[in-house]
């Protein structure tokens, strides 16, 4: 039987869940009533709080869509940066963001 290592997984592994979920942890960690959000593209903490809580239920599934949305929100000046940015945790957030690349490598 032949073994393609090319193939692309179908689903999160196990172990990519657990890092993954710390990270959306780490996120929603900085986040209280009064988080700054004029730069994000989120409206409220209420609809971040949500976002973050939909990704975490995906990432315990293994979804892989949760993979992109969260590339998404890491890109360069996207949604969580800013949010670093704005309330003074960028440091910690090119922590976060290094972490999550590493993951998100391999599943490209």
């Amino acid at each position: 039987m032949f073994f393609n290592l090319f193939k692309k997984p179908k689903e999160i592994k196990p172990i990519h869940r657990e890092e993954l979920l710390q990270i959306i942890e780490a996120i929603r960690f900085t986040v209280h009533p009064e988080t700054e959000l004029i730069y994000s593209y989120f409206e409220s903490v209420d609809e971040l709080l949500k976002e973050l809580d939909e990704l975490s239920e995906e990432v315990k599934k293994g979804e892989l869509k949760s993979l992109n949305t969260l590339s998404m929100h890491f890109a360069p000046t996207s949604g969580f940066q800013e949010l670093s940015m704005q309330n003074g945790w960028s440091k910690e957030y090119l922590k976060i963001a290094e972490q999550f690349d590493s993951i998100h490598d391999k599943y490209k």
